[in-house]
């Protein structure tokens, strides 16, 4: 087939370049000589550039870091007015977006599934627009949900009433372009299987690329990974898992980005600096996450079981998941959490039950063909 030019649009933080199995796509296509491109913004360039693939800095701001004494909450509506709903960062990307690609010959846009910026620019060069990721988010408790109408509406508002600079001329076609977004195709890295009842019939399920195994002694401790965000973190939930290390032969692994300068860290846990995670998953026994999309799946692609100690609504999806396949165990609440996270890794110590588990639905990821299956998806379009 001909060779395409396809860019990726994406907010600029590392879990939006993989979503489970993005970044895996986006080389798959390279190395089929498409040229790939992917547009963001600055903190990622790296990252990018180390991934073999053409990084174009459009201007999208990330969220945050969160603040000192600063709650979830306040933190997570910064991110809603200066970031993902932000009519001034959409708007700068679109143009810088626009100017970049207008000149050549863009065959496919694909989008990250929170960024309104890849429909826009899709409509404006009127080529095929691919949603890649998931979508599978609850709603926050009643309090949060209202505030997030409110930004929403005015965010939607506000890129109303600037529709034209987009080459939107009627409320209808905005609706069609900005509110529905009309992707051909809606590539998920997941599976019917694990979905269960929150299966879409209007996806591709593709499942995953397999990460490797690396077999351990069993003279050895249990290593465990423990992965919470690099922007949301809490301290009660962060200090419980690290309590672990002083209760438990294991090997505890963490993440530098987890650890807070007013908590003490135990002599024996490993902290490493930001790695790809997916460096040191194939290396461990057992995954601890807070429930993020992408994180999830690789801890399945590793074939681990896990405990899942979900704090915002968008982790609560994936604990469900888990806890129904039974590939691991989900702790809701932060109240009484060392007591439950102390019974739930004894349990997942002594039954191998869950391993088994684990390894199943990673085969059952595997199955579903992956990058290739979505590189193929791709294609068909062209």
């Amino acid at each position: 087939m001909r060779k395409l030019e396809i860019s990726y649009v994406c907010f600029p933080l590392h879990g939006h370049l993989d979503w489970g199995g993005t970044m895996e796509t986006l080389k798959e296509l390279k190395e089929r000589g498409h040229k790939v491109n992917i547009l963001s913004g600055e903190p990622v360039r790296e990252y990018v550039e180390t991934q073999g693939l053409e990084f174009v800095d459009i201007g999208l701001t990330p969220p945050r870091k969160r603040k000192p004494g600063e709650s979830i909450e306040d933190q997570l509506m910064s991110h809603q007015h200066d970031a993902f709903r932000s009519e001034k960062n959409i708007t700068r990307s679109y143009h810088q977006a626009i100017a970049f690609l207008g000149s050549g010959n863009t065959d496919f846009l694909l989008g990250d599934p929170l960024c309104k910026t890849g429909s826009l620019i899709a409509n404006t060069l009127d080529i095929p627009f691919v949603r890649i990721g998931p979508t599978d988010f609850s709603s926050p408790e009643p309090k949060l949900l209202q505030k997030f109408i409110e930004v929403g509406d005015r965010f939607e508002s506000d890129m109303r009433a600037n529709k034209e600079s987009f080459g939107i001329s009627t409320d209808a076609q905005f609706d069609l372009v900005f509110i529905q977004e009309l992707a051909k195709l809606h590539i998920n890295f997941s599976t019917p299987v694990f979905e269960g009842e929150k299966v879409n019939s209007a996806f591709a399920y593709v499942g995953s690329d397999a990460l490797p195994m690396v077999s351990t002694s069993k003279n050895e401790k249990t290593k465990v990974l423990y992965t919470s965000g690099t922007l949301f973190w809490d301290e009660r939930q962060v200090q419980t898992v690290l309590t672990l290390a002083t209760l438990y032969s294991i090997e505890l692994h963490v993440m530098k980005a987890n650890l807070l300068p007013s908590l003490s860290i135990p002599d024996s846990v490993q902290v490493h600096d930001f790695v790809d995670d997916k460096q040191l998953l194939p290396q461990m026994d057992l995954l601890i996450t807070q429930g993020g999309l992408g994180t999830v799946v690789k801890g399945i692609r590793a074939g681990l079981p896990m405990i899942v100690l979900p704090l915002l609504f968008a982790n609560f999806p994936q604990a469900e998941k888990v806890q129904n396949y039974g590939n691991g165990k989900a702790i809701i609440g932060l109240e009484n959490q060392q007591s439950e996270l102390n019974i739930a890794l004894e349990e997942m110590l002594d039954d191998t039950d869950f391993k088994d588990k684990a390894l199943e639905l990673r085969e059952d990821f595997i199955s579903m063909g992956g990058s290739i299956k979505a590189a193929n998806l791709i294609e068909e379009l062209s």
